[in-house]
Parts: C-alpha cells; structure tokens; sequence
C-alpha cells in the first residue's frame, strides 16, 4: 500500500484513445506516475431524445435530470468526440448533462480523491526513485504532503534579451547569468556564453534539485510565459517537467490569466497565495508584501523605467550585483511563503475542494467537485449549461438603516457564518428543492410529507435529499479544528469557501443557478436579522445599525465588567431563543450562532454626505481591547482606503482621538478648530508634503479609457513604461503628476484642502456645530495681514 499527493494531472492520446496521467509524490519521498488507461468519457442526454451524435455508445442508466426525467449516458473513447458531439448537440438545440466537466476532475471527484491517494496495488514498474502505476486499486486517503519548493525569478531587458535567472530553495542558491566566464571571481554566479546555454543548464538544476512547486511573484503571467516564449525563440524545448510531455502555457478564460502545466510538478503564484492568505497589504508588489510580511526591502527599491534601467546596467557594469538583486528577490518570495505557510494552505484547500494545488479561486469548480459526485449517487445529474432563471433575481443582503451620532458602549453581534448555517438549518439545496418542484409520479404533495421544510422565505425542500447542508457540516467541523489549532489562516480560507456557496448559487456561470434557491438564502437572512433585532430591542437594547449578518447594539452605561456581561448575556438569550422558534415554527434544528464579537467603547456612525439620514457600511469606534487597551477602528471611512491620502487619513486619526479621549470636556469644541486650523496652515506652509501622495488602482489597460480620463490615469500615461495596478500621484498646479517623473510644479493645496481636508472633517465637525470652511476662512482672513 502507497500514499501519494497528486501534483499535476494531464490527458494523452494513445490509440486513439484519451488516457489519465497523474503524477506526484508518494510518504517514502519517492515519485509516482499514475496511468488511467479508460477513463469514463461521458455526458448525458434525455432518454426521450433519440437522436444521438456518431462516435458516441449510448446508454441506458439507472439517472435523472433534477426535473426528475430519465438520462442515457453518451460515452466517447476520445475527448475530441466528446468536444464534436457537444457541439453537435449545441446546434440540434440539443439539451445536454455535464458534457463540460473536466475529465480528470470527473475522474478524481468519482472517486472522492481530493489530492491524497492511496494505491493497494503493487506498481509494475519502478524507475529512477519512480514507481508507475497503471489502473491500480486506488482509494481516497488523507496524506498530507510536505512539499519541495523551489523558487525562482529571472532578469531581462525591456526588448526581450535574458540577463539572468535565480534559483532559491532549502540547499540550493543559484544564479545563472549571460556572462562570456563560467563563474565570476566572488563566486557570485555562474556565467554562460548565451542564452541557449543558461536555458539548459536552468533545465538541469531543476531536473536535479527535482522540486514537488515551482513558486515566485508573477511567475505564471511573467516568468514561465516569458521564458516559454523565449524558448520557442531558440527551438528549445521548455523541459522544466519531469516524466512526460514538456511544459506548455495556456491561457484561462481571462486572456490576462495563464495557467502553467508542467508534469510532474505544480506552479503556484505568490500573489494570488498571498491575497488567499488575507494578508492586509497596501498593493501586491514584492517590495510592499516583503516589507509587510518579512520586514526587508528589496536591494533595487526604483521603480519603473529607472529599474529597468537600473537593472540593465548592472548587467553592463556589475553582473555580481545584478546577480545579488536576482537572488534575493527569489529568497523573498520563499521566505515569503515559508512565513505565511502558503504551500501548506495551497495543499490544504486542495484537500477540502479536490481542486489542484497551483489553482486560485474556483468556487463553481469546488462546488462541482464537492456536489456532483453525491448528486450522482443519489440518482442524478446536472445541467451543462445554466437553466433560464425562473422567478426574481435573488435579493442582496439586508442592511439596516442606521441612527448617525456619537455612542458609548456599543456591541457588535455577529452571526457566525450566516448564510451556511441557515443551509443547513432549512435544508437549502438545488436537489432537494426539485424534488419538491418535480416530485415523482407517486410522491404527495408537499403539505403532507414528514420531512418537507418551508422556511421563512417560502420554498419547500426535501430533507432526505438534501446534500449541500451535509457538505457544509463537514467543512464546519474542519473550521472548528483549524480554530482549535490556531490556524487562523486556514479556518478563514474554509469560511471563504462556505460563504462562497451562497454565491455560487446565485451566479448565472454556475450549472445550479436558480435564483429562488439563492434568493431563499438571502430572504432567509433578512428575517433572522429583523427577527433578531425586534427581540434585541424588546429586551429593552437599542440597535443603531444592522448589515447582512451583524447588529450594533448600544448597551448604554457602565464598566466593562457590567458591559461584556450584558453583551453576552443577550447573546446567549438570543442563541437559546431562536433554537426554541425553530424548532417549534418550522420543525427545525437550529444552527444559527450569533456571537458577542467586540464592544466599542466610543462609537461614530456618520451620515450619508451632504444628508441627514445615517450613512452605512462607514463607522469609527474606540475598540475596547486586552488588559483596558483600547485601538481606534474605522471601516469604510478615509483611514481604512488606499485611495485617500495620509493627510486625510491622519487628521481623521487624530480628530477621533481627541474626541473618544475628551467627549465630556467641555473645551472639546475649541481643541477641534485648534486641531483643524493647524493642520491648514501647516499644509499651505508645506510642511506636510510627504502626506499628499495618491495610491489609485488602474483596472484596466491605459488605452482603454476612452470616454474620461481621471487624474490617475492622466497620471500613469505620463509614463513610458506603466505596466502595474496602482499609480501613485500628486495633484499639482499643473494637474496630476506621477512622483516618479514630478516637473517641478508647485502642490494644488486649494486641491488637497478642498478635496481631503474638508470633507474629512466636516463629518465629524457638524455635530459639534462646527464648520471646516467657517473655520479655515477665518483663518485665511488673518493670513491676509501678516507680513
């Protein structure tokens, strides 16, 4: 008996048949190749359709549609007819069932393999540390990997020449470099005469230092697909797999996506890992998450075409330096995912999903993967394609209005993973909603069965058919363990993939789409929050805010002692409340949780600006914190975005904090305008320069914004080579400039006042009745008749 983890999955033609290779590493350290020599190359068709397209063998199964009508499976032995009788059936108008599942993913998900296998038959062949295995008796397993990475990064020109490539992993530190001397004197790097010859002897250190990972920053979208295209310059063969065919590129349904195939390992992106991780950062370059995460800065901190140039002439002047700034770029990145345990997340969502290891995203995907095969088991299948929507679009979540105005002493209660729990709760799943919409011939109506379920929004669902609430239970309980083990990263990626489901099934790209079932959800989450906060309030609590799955309460006065035991007394009551409505309205276990989530001793919600009503989405608070240590917090307001300056995120910082600190004192309101008209006149004396830069985030190509052209983006065209996601600019009394390429024109201060100052304070100053522009005119009227 073998254990092994599944690195990379292909399909081959042989005899004119498709065949399933998998290749990974087994517990002993050795390597696996995995051949399935008869895959099941098959899609479904309504047994009353009688034509059927040629190549395929057709038959009678025991399955049905989710209306309940019977199937015939079509099977092919090449997916190239699978792919011609798909079509042919797209232009029969021809419905069809699964004909676009992935044929590994079928075959692994069949199996419930997701990444461990587990072989209990002997391998015939064994080579070079590799045991080949082909159509042995497998079974699911729980191994999990400690994976071999290796990271790298290349340097090149802005016209496509290589200057080098670096190499980085636990006994192993190389830099390869286009240098006429083999190796340099300090022993910096190793010299080739050419590109082709760095390119083979790169190859050959992979081969020998046989990583299970490839990683870097960008490595997909740039370093793999440059190097793969420079290959196919020099007739060079990308040989960086092991095992099989050479390693080739294809791009993903987004033509900016690529995705990397390469045998026998797996490519991971550091940037998509880190984003997954929820690492809070101001921008996703390797500068900005290195000095986040590692506390390091890169050796070449210029950015753009000064890098570029930077970068060409040490290779010009000083390769040893070149080759110093190549290879700690590639030690950042591994001590990057070595610090945050990126390997270990990308194996372990691998384990919950049975999605490959190097792949992003992907809940339809994890959903069919995790669905599918149950559903079969229960005697169905889905649909290829999405089904027209029948009903209304599914609501959004609910968001109370709120009561603007300065608090003490508010709770925030949250609903531990809302929308799963009232999945499992109400039995929400697309299966067993149609077999109450298309019952079989003998089955009574709804009303009568024992085990129908109608919740609060109206649809009825079949408890015995229901698979998702099963699903959700189980990667529950896997959040529960990761929380027990301090694996925080882990337990927020399972309630990622929780949450997603909900969307899923409210996304037009998903084969389950049904907005009634989606819509089930979210009404289902309106009433327990208005439930909710109608008990809240006749407990004698009043609620100021409420959204999706939180409510802010105001407990009113009193120690912190008195406060946390108010708050969780009230939690408790409500827990312990809706267990006895359920089940005594609906029939129904609960496992909706609300939870005493923090208390804020000080807390601001604004209004909307320009208005009266309460703002939503936006607020400050004092956060009452460990030992009587207390944070400000703001969500949604200036502080908390990237696209403020600091200027306003500081003076926001700082009016907080004088007003959480002194609300009583009766000097609150003249300490605000001192606030206020210093922080003027120290910006038109320019002594706050380094707070007026602007970080926007560019969504698309420059050229594509055609009808306007916001001042960041003006920004970014002035420079020849902006190829990034975000700009960063000033405002000057010649329009915007990037700083990199700053002309000299004075800072627009009338800009930053008007634009970051002002509307920052104001909505604070007005409840003091106070005014930014009444203040600062004042101000200048004075500066009028200095000398």
């Amino acid at each position: 008996m073998y254990e092994g983890f599944i690195l990379s999955s292909r399909q081959i033609q042989i005899q004119n048949r498709t065949q399933l290779v998998f290749q990974g590493r087994l517990s002993d350290g050795r390597r696996f190749h995995w051949t399935v020599t008869h895959p099941p190359i098959v899609f479904f068709v309504d047994r009353h359709q009688k034509w059927a397209p040629s190549g395929a063998f057709r038959k009678s199964l025991e399955l049905c549609n989710l209306a309940g009508n019977p199937v015939d499976g079509l099977y092919f032995s090449q997916t190239t007819e699978l792919f011609r009788a798909r079509k042919a059936c797209a232009e029969r108008a021809v419905t069809t069932y699964e004909a676009d599942v992935n044929l590994p993913a079928r075959f692994l998900m069949e199996h419930f393999i997701k990444g461990g296998v587990r072989f209990e038959s002997k391998p015939p062949q064994t080579q070079n540390g590799c045991l080949f295995f082909v159509d042995p008796k497998i079974c699911p397993s729980d191994y999990t990997p400690e994976l071999k990475t290796l990271s790298i990064d290349i340097e090149c020109s802005m016209r496509s020449e290589l200057y080098s490539i670096a190499l980085y992993g636990e006994g192993i530190q190389k830099v390869l470099v286009v240098a006429p001397n083999k190796l340099n004197e300090k022993r910096k790097y190793l010299g080739f005469p050419d590109e082709r010859s760095l390119l083979k002897a790169f190859f050959s250190f992979v081969d020998q230092y046989d990583p299970d990972v490839l990683i870097g920053w960008n490595l997909i979208g740039f370093d793999l697909r440059w190097l793969y295209r420079k290959c196919n310059m020099l007739n060079l063969s990308f040989d960086i797999g092991r095992n099989g065919p050479m390693e080739m590129l294809a791009p993903g349904k987004n033509q900016s996506q690529w995705i990397a195939r390469i045998s026998g390992r797996a490519a991971i992106d550091g940037i998509p890992m880190v984003r997954s991780a929820y690492v809070k950062v101001d921008g996703y370059s390797l500068a900005t998450v290195s000095q986040k995460v590692l506390g390091r800065k890169k050796l070449i901190e210029k950015n753009g075409r000064e890098k570029v140039d930077e970068i060409t002439r040490r290779f010009k002047e000083d390769k040893s330096a070149l080759a110093a700034y190549n290879l700690e770029d590639a030690r950042l990145v591994h001590e990057i995912f070595e610090k945050l345990n990126l390997t270990k997340l990308a194996v372990r969502r691998s384990q919950l999903t049975g999605l490959a290891i190097d792949r992003t995203g992907g809940s339809v995907a994890a959903f069919d993967f995790l669905y599918l095969p149950l559903l079969h088991r229960r005697g169905y299948v889905a649909y290829t394609d999405p089904q027209p929507p029948v009903g209304h679009a599914a609501p959004g979540g609910l968001v109370l209005s709120s009561q603007p105005g300065f608090y003490e002493n508010v709770a925030i209660l949250d609903f531990k993973s809302l929308y799963p729990s009232i999945i499992r709760t109400f039995f929400v799943d697309p299966l067993a909603a149609n077999r109450v919409l298309h019952p079989p011939g003998n089955d009574p109506k709804p009303s009568q069965k024992a085990h129908i379920v109608k919740g609060p929004a109206g649809l009825f669902f079949d408890v015995e058919w229901a698979i998702l609430p099963e699903i959700i239970k189980d990667l529950w309980n896997e959040r529960d363990r990761a929380k027990k083990a301090n694996d925080a990263t882990l337990s927020q990626a399972v309630k990622i993939l929780m949450n997603s489901f909900y969307g899923v099934l409210g996304s037009q790209g998903c084969r389950f789409y049904d907005p009634r079932i989606a819509g089930t959800i979210t009404r289902t989450g309106h009433w327990v929050l208005n439930f909710s906060k109608k008990f809240i309030e006749q407990n004698g609590f009043r609620v100021i805010y409420g959204d999706t799955d939180s409510l802010f309460v105001c407990l009113g006065t009193g120690d912190s002692k008195k406060i946390n035991e108010l708050g969780q007394n009230l939690v408790s009551r409500l827990n312990a409340f809706f267990k006895k409505e359920l089940k005594e309205r609906f029939g129904v276990e609960s496992y909706l949780d609300i939870e005493f989530e923090k208390i804020f001793l000080r807390f601001f919600m604004p209004t909307i600006r320009g208005q009266d009503s309460g703002s939503k989405k936006r607020y400050a608070g004092l956060l009452s914190g460990n030992r009587g240590k207390s944070k400000l917090y703001f969500a949604g307001l200036e502080s908390s975005r990237r696209d403020w300056t600091t200027l306003a995120k500081k003076i926001q910082s700082d009016l907080f904090a004088l007003i959480f600190a002194d609300y009583d004192e009766p000097d609150l309101k003249e300490t605000l305008e001192e606030l206020v008209k210093e922080r003027h006149h120290q910006l038109f004396a320019g002594e706050l320069d380094q707070q007026l830069i602007y970080r926007k985030g560019i969504s698309k190509p420059l050229k594509d914004y055609t009808k306007t052209a916001p001042p960041h983006v003006r920004a970014a065209r002035m420079l020849d080579d902006f190829e990034g996601r975000v700009i960063r600019y000033v405002m000057t009394t010649n329009g915007p400039e990037p700083i990199q390429q700053r002309s000299g024109a004075m800072f627009d201060y009338e800009h930053y006042s008007e634009k970051q100052l002002a509307p920052v304070a104001d909505m604070v100053l007005r409840f003091f009745d106070l005014d930014y522009q009444a203040i600062t005119s004042n101000q200048n009227q004075l500066n009028l008749f200095e000398p």
